[in-house]
């Protein structure tokens, strides 16, 4: 069964509260009238009712005590017609008041469905937009310009999301394309070895085709780990505590020596303590990066220089080295 939509019930329980306060006051109103009818019992204005004239009832007799020509008395006579005046006037109020409920339910409908179509419009406006945004249009947002109540909260609600989407995406695609960049040299290694090796299986030996095979495969586990440090970041999965860049830089400065000695690459280090709140893992691995590329991207007795220094509350470090500039 399909519910109905937030109007349909907005104006439906505005019907049935209508509905529900009208038939309250509407037993009240019979209820006093039925007590009020229920006092008439003067026989002047009785008899009155039956057309009888007030002069026609003699003062110095009871009702009970006069007889009128069908044999009746004239109590029964005022009993009845007040029964049946009783009866008559209720249930013309019956009649009359439910079909007055009635009208007036039909036109609380209307004015509800009217009412709630007006109240929810704002928030019409924002699902439309909504709905229109997808992965190419990310950067649109609805910009409510209504006045500040709890739908320009929910607009800025959608806008806040819309917002965090955005970046996510963008980091996703960021990501990607680092992946794909970064695996394609150590797998084009490996891929090229085993071509050589299954063209011309004398041209290298086991021992040297394992070893250059294992340097790609560990390089690229390096670099899988590292996306998958900087997936975490991006995804908020950091544990920050402080901690002393400076003493990170050096370790994996010690850590690389002996790839400046087997490229020939002077090193000159100038590291200070310092102490950031960060990521340990991602400042670690920062540091390594650079300092690899530093070496990759240089050229045979240059130099790396590193700088760790503090200034304030703030903590600068420098890489430079002798390479050639890159985009």
């Amino acid at each position: 069964m399909r519910r109905l939509t937030i109007r349909q019930r907005i104006a439906l329980w505005f019907t049935i509260g209508f509905i529900l306060m009208g038939t309250i006051v509407r037993m009240i109103v019979f209820w006093r009238l039925d007590q009020s009818l229920s006092d008439l019992d003067e026989p002047a204005e009785i008899a009155a009712l039956e057309g009888f004239d007030e002069f026609d009832v003699p003062i110095d007799r009871r009702p009970e005590d006069v007889t009128l020509a069908d044999g009746r008395t004239l109590r029964e006579v005022i009993e009845v017609a007040q029964q049946e005046f009783r009866d008559d006037t209720l249930r013309e109020l019956f009649i009359w008041s439910g079909i007055a409920v009635l009208i007036v339910a039909v036109l609380a409908a209307i004015v509800g469905w009217w009412l709630s179509g007006r109240a929810l419009a704002p928030i019409d406006r924002i699902t439309r937009a909504a709905r229109s945004i997808s992965a190419q249009s990310l950067d649109r947002r609805i910009d409510y310009d209504g006045p500040a109540d709890e739908v320009s909260a929910l607009a800025s609600t959608v806008d806040d999301m819309l917002d965090r989407i955005e970046g996510g995406v963008a980091a996703q695609r960021q990501f990607a394309a680092m992946a794909s960049h970064e695996l394609k040299t150590p797998l084009a290694v490996i891929g090229l070895e085993a071509d050589m090796a299954g063209d011309d299986p004398t041209s290298t030996s086991v021992a040297e085709l394992a070893e250059r095979v294992g340097a790609a495969s560990q390089r690229a586990a390096r670099l899988v780990d590292q996306l998958l440090e900087l997936s975490r970041s991006q995804i908020g999965l950091l544990n920050p505590a402080p901690v002393d860049i400076g003493e990170v830089w050096a370790d994996a400065v010690e850590a690389r020596r002996p790839r400046f000695d087997e490229a020939a690459i002077r090193l000159d280090i100038d590291i200070e303590p310092a102490v950031v709140d960060g990521d340990v893992d991602l400042l670690r691995s920062l540091a390594g990066n650079l300092i690899d590329n530093a070496v990759a991207h240089n050229h045979p007795n240059g130099f790396v220089r590193v700088r760790v220094r503090t200034g304030g509350s703030e903590a600068q470090v420098t890489v430079e080295n002798s390479g050639p500039v890159l985009d």
